[in-house]
This record gives C-alpha cells, sequence and structure tokens, in this order.
C-alpha cells in the first residue's frame, strides 16, 4: 500500500484542529458559561453521530489528561458549516452535562441533556426533525433558527472562518487488463506464450529469446 506523505496530512489537520479550537472558544463563552475546560480534537469516522465526548481519554506528557472530542472526519468534506458547528456544540453538551450533571448511562441522552441541548437550540430528536423522540441512545437534533446556538455559529463565521479539510486521492489501484498481458517468444515457429503485467521480463527457455507483447 502507498503512503501518503506526512506534509499531506499534517496541514489541513492542523488547520481544522485549529477552527474547531476556536469555535470551542467561542461557543464556551457564548452558550457554556466559560465553564468548560477545553479538550483534545480527533477526526475519523464515526458509524453513529456526528461527534463524540470522551472524558479524559488523551494523556499529554506536559499537562496531564484531557478530555477528548471526536469529531465525524466523514462530513468534513460536505457538510453545511452549520452543521458541522452543531456538531461541535453538541458534543460540547455532553462535556458539559458530564461536570456539571447526572449523563445517562453509555450513550443514553435522558431528560436533563435533552432540557440543556434546547436550551441553547440544538433540539434533540431521534429523527432529526420534529416530533422524534426527545431522550434514547444515540439522538440526533435539528437546528432551532436564532437560537443562542444559531447566533454563535453565524458570529464565528462572521469573522471568516473556513474548515480546511481536504480528501487525498488515492491513486487507481492497477486494472486487471494491466494484469492480463499476452507475452509471445519471438522465434520462428515458436507456441511459447505467458501472462503476465506490463514490463514483465519473460525469456523463452527453448529459444533463449526475450518474449514480447503479442500484437493482434
Amino acid at each position: 500500500m502507498k503512503t501518503i506523505p506526512k506534509s499531506l496530512i499534517d496541514i489541513p489537520v492542523r488547520e481544522t484542529d485549529n477552527y474547531f479550537y476556536k469555535a470551542y472558544d467561542l461557543f464556551n463563552k457564548r452558550l457554556h458559561n466559560g465553564a468548560l475546560p477545553g479538550g483534545k480534537f480527533d477526526f475519523r469516522p464515526l458509524s453513529k453521530s456526528l461527534s463524540q465526548f470522551k472524558a479524559a481519554k488523551v494523556h499529554d506528557i506536559q499537562d496531564g489528561y484531557h478530555d477528548h472530542i471526536i469529531i465525524n472526519s466523514t462530513m468534513l468534506l460536505k457538510a453545511d458549516e452549520i452543521k458541522i458547528l452543531a456538531a461541535l456544540d453538541d458534543a460540547m453538551i455532553s462535556q458539559e452535562q458530564f461536570y456539571f450533571g447526572e449523563p445517562g448511562r453509555n450513550a443514553y441522552r435522558n431528560k436533563e441533556r435533552a432540557s440543556m441541548s434546547k436550551e441553547v437550540g440544538l433540539f434533540p430528536s431521534n429523527t432529526g426533525q420534529e416530533g422524534g423522540k426527545e431522550t434514547g441512545d444515540y439522538l440526533s437534533y435539528y437546528i432551532i433558527e436564532d437560537s443562542p446556538f444559531h447566533e454563535a455559529a453565524k458570529e464565528f463565521l462572521s469573522y471568516g472562518y473556513k474548515i480546511q479539510w481536504e480528501e487525498i486521492k488515492q491513486p487507481p489501484a492497477a486494472s486487471n487488463e494491466n494484469k492480463n498481458i499476452k507475452y509471445v517468444c519471438p522465434g520462428p515457429d515458436c507456441k511459447q506464450s505467458f501472462r503476465s503485467n506490463m514490463n514483465a521480463q519473460l525469456n523463452c527457455a527453448f529459444h533463449n529469446l526475450l518474449c514480447v507483447i503479442e500484437v493482434k
């Protein structure tokens, strides 16, 4: 497998990391009374949610343990930035409940969590739309127009911050046609033939000649 040059990974991840730190700071002040302790960000695919909060899961040699906020990397390429910022604050709501409330077991979001989410403007719903269940496992939400979250997100974007994530394309795999090339011996009346990849070096044992690609 071809290794992606490290320089191609560092730049977008580093800039995206900075984007989320700045958004976190603003949301902490505007929506969470500046009470949240911060954390480390990670970007990877998530199967059931757009973000996750993990308490004290990352250890820094100099600063000790940090809370961990995981952002679903699959949405960073195409999602609306308001939705990306909503995913961030959704994790921050879980962080606030962890420190100042009573979280449900595992991924369960209880009535307290629903109330906290509605207070900032991310209305809990198992369907992501109005009328859905407000408690349960792996709940979604929908954004309330002109809510505290919506206003804070628009303020953040008004400063010109942009997501800097980009997909790195892998080179296409070799096709089957490239693995099924017919080589023949150029010797007179020789019927020896072989199949191999492009640029193979094959010798005919009878004539000690380098085989060539068959021309039809």
